[in-house]
């Protein structure tokens, strides 16, 4: 199960204003990045639950950058608390979200400001954008420097189930509280790939020039693999739970 961005293409610096890379500080100063998040409110992240346990926990979130190494870009913040949805029961991969609470109240500016919420259950779009700094190809060890983005479709979930039919983290299969997308349209040459776990699925929000969060990047059989969606974990499933944690 290897949940990050392969065909990709650059983002414009300011493109994705509520990204953040979560990951661990090392003590010479140095950001290792684990996972990828989206910033909801001052002091608010979202992501996977699975991006926030085992040893690569992540201990700070950054923002307010494009390039990994630019050490000049952007703010690192500590993290305060983790919130795990209850239902979520690792190694299964069901309800794959959690909030991250933040050391910091976060300021906005042009490179800071966080995303929406997409409220509607019923209907989705049927293309929507992944970014991250996962890895650009599966077989390689290396992530992206630069965050990418690449368009995806969205895959009924019928057919994203028979895909996953055999999955033993899928007690229950493919259900409604997740989604798929994947380049069906395209010829499956871009997905999400490792390092993209827990950054958004989103749309361009059609009038106040703000990004919505469709679904957070959950998990994949390989990367960009021939009829083989990425999963997601669908973010209007989970209104309530979220908007009593952080609005409440």
């Amino acid at each position: 199960m290897n949940p990050l961005v392969v065909g990709g293409v650059r983002a414009s610096p300011g493109e994705f204003p509520h990204m953040v890379a979560l990951g661990v500080r090392g003590t010479d100063g140095t950001f290792s990045l684990t996972c990828g998040g989206t910033l909801i409110a001052p002091e608010w992240v979202l992501t996977a639950a699975h991006c926030t346990h085992g040893p690569k926990s992540p201990t700070h979130a950054r923002m307010g950058f494009n390039n990994l190494n630019d050490n000049q870009k952007g703010i690192i913040t500590g993290i305060k608390r983790v919130l795990r949805h209850p239902k979520y029961k690792p190694p299964t991969l069901h309800a794959d979200i959690a909030l991250i609470k933040l050391n910091t109240v976060i300021v906005f500016n042009k490179d800071i400001r966080p995303a929406c919420l997409y409220q509607q259950y019923d209907t989705v779009p049927t293309q929507a954008w992944v970014s991250g700094w996962g890895l650009t190809e599966f077989d390689n060890e290396e992530n992206s420097d630069q965050l990418q983005k690449a368009l995806l479709d969205i895959v009924d979930n019928v057919a994203c189930a028979i895909t996953y039919r055999q999955q033993s983290k899928l007690p229950y299969g493919i259900t409604p509280s997740m989604i798929c997308a994947g380049d069906s349209r395209g010829g499956w040459k871009k997905d999400a790939c490792q390092g993209d776990s827990g950054g958004p699925l989103q749309i361009l929000h059609p009038s106040n020039c703000m990004f919505q969060v469709l679904g957070i990047t959950s998990f994949g059989d390989g990367c960009a693999f021939i009829n083989t969606p990425g999963v997601y974990t669908r973010v209007a499933h989970y209104l309530n739970w979220i908007e009593e944690n952080v609005w409440p």
